[in-house]
């Protein structure tokens, strides 16, 4: 916390995980057990608040996932199936105080998902940036909020890959999701 009002965090890893599930190339449906993978990167966070009740975090990571042993479905060297090497994120939250019952707090963010491989090492599913937003009304104990995820309902790829040579397919990501809550703290 270099200052007040301010939280930087910084992290490096380095794991190893034996025994790895992965899917079966040859059955989409069927998973397997067996190979060595390795993940190190970095992340960073930022948590900074301004005056005037605005509070901003941007987020970075970087994750370098390979496969360090071979298996059944795994070749050693191969980047890790579904794990995008780049993420990164920006939101920002207003907090306003109405008539000193009521906290109105408004807010949206970007963030950004890396490509990712296939299990045949074929196939990169693409990066997109999708846009969040929220918007919530506390009183007392209650609080009512609406959340949207993917604001501008872009249409994008949860995963692609390679089910039987030479057909390939991609799974299509979420649309559009909002979410409405009323909640009361006891």
């Amino acid at each position: 916390e270099p200052v007040s009002g301010a939280l930087l965090t910084l992290a490096y890893f380095d794991i190893e995980e034996s025994n790895y599930v992965s899917q079966d190339p040859n059955n989409i449906q069927n998973f397997v057990q067996g190979g060595v993978v390795g993940s190190k990167g970095v992340e960073a966070e930022a948590v900074i608040r301004i005056p005037g009740d605005l509070e901003a975090i941007a987020s970075y990571s970087y994750t370098e996932a390979e496969v360090l042993a071979s298996s059944q479905s795994l070749t050693a060297g191969h980047r890790v199936t579904g794990i995008p090497e780049h993420l990164a994120s920006f939101w920002a939250v207003k907090t306003l105080v109405v008539a000193n019952d009521w906290t109105v707090r408004a807010g949206g963010g970007v963030r950004y998902i890396g490509d990712k491989i296939d299990v045949t090492q074929t196939f990169l599913t693409p990066s997109v940036t999708l846009a969040d937003a929220m918007l919530s009304a506390s009183r007392d104990n209650w609080t009512v909020s609406l959340n949207v995820s993917n604001l501008f309902d872009k249409q994008y790829y949860a995963t692609c890959g390679l089910s039987s040579p030479p057909e390939g397919f991609c799974v299509a990501a979420k649309d559009r999701t909002v979410l409405a809550s009323l909640t009361r703290r006891f």
